[in-house]
């Protein structure tokens, strides 16, 4: 026997003598050591069990396309109903109430914004003789309150009223103040170009068109 071999025999009765001594021997200590790595694998087992049943269970194909589709039903119902809402915030939109004054040039029809608009090139005429803004002559929202008054009644500030009682309707206009109802300020002149212009017809015919759409008298 070699000297390696010799040492090897001697640890192996060493350790034998060892466990011997512990009141264990080496078949004994193999039995418990299966069985704790037994234990072992019965706790992970049990604890994958655990974790699997956290978890979703596995659905059939069947099932699975019946859930889609009803979820395609449903995106549809809802998608028809935001069309709907959707359709009915534009006819809102669309709709002019003839009886309330514009806050700004939008909220005219189209016949009245052509009006709007021969008013608007007055101003910018204005404006450049001036060399002004033109918000210092009328804002878009004056513009469009006079148009609306006239296409509502077309006795508003009419060319047969007398001075006074002209001068009280243009001041009854938002953004029409004493400085431009006094004699050739910019509430007179435009009136002018309304009532006594070649433009006056232009004006009227726009306006009555608009007034077949709705009669409003103020």
């Amino acid at each position: 026997m070699s000297t390696a071999e010799q040492r090897r025999a001697e640890n192996i009765a060493r350790n034998e003598a060892f466990l011997k001594n512990l009141g264990l021997d080496a078949d004994k200590a193999k039995i418990e050591s299966e069985l704790l790595i037994k234990q072992v694998k019965r706790v992970k087992k049990e604890k994958k069990k655990s974790t699997e049943a956290l978890l979703p269970t596995r659905r059939s194909s069947r099932l699975t396309v019946v859930s889609e589709k009803n979820d395609i039903e449903i995106n549809k119902k809802n998608k028809s109903k935001d069309n709907n809402d959707n359709e009915d915030d534009e006819d809102n939109d669309d709709k002019i109430y003839y009886d309330r004054e514009p806050e700004e040039k939008q909220e005219l029809d189209e016949n009245e914004y052509e009006a709007f608009k021969i008013l608007q090139k007055w101003r910018l005429k204005t404006c450049r003789e001036l060399n002004i803004e033109p918000y210092k002559v009328f804002q878009d929202k004056t513009l469009a309150r006079i148009v609306r008054r006239r296409r509502n009644n077309n006795e508003w500030a009419a060319k047969k009223k007398n001075n006074n009682i002209l001068i009280e309707d243009l001041l009854s206009i938002w953004g029409v103040g004493a400085s431009k109802v006094s004699e050739n300020g910019f509430a007179i002149q435009l009136i002018d170009l309304i009532n006594e212009s070649e433009y006056s017809s232009i004006i009227e015919n726009y306006l009555q068109e608009s007034r077949k759409k709705s009669i409003i008298i103020s």
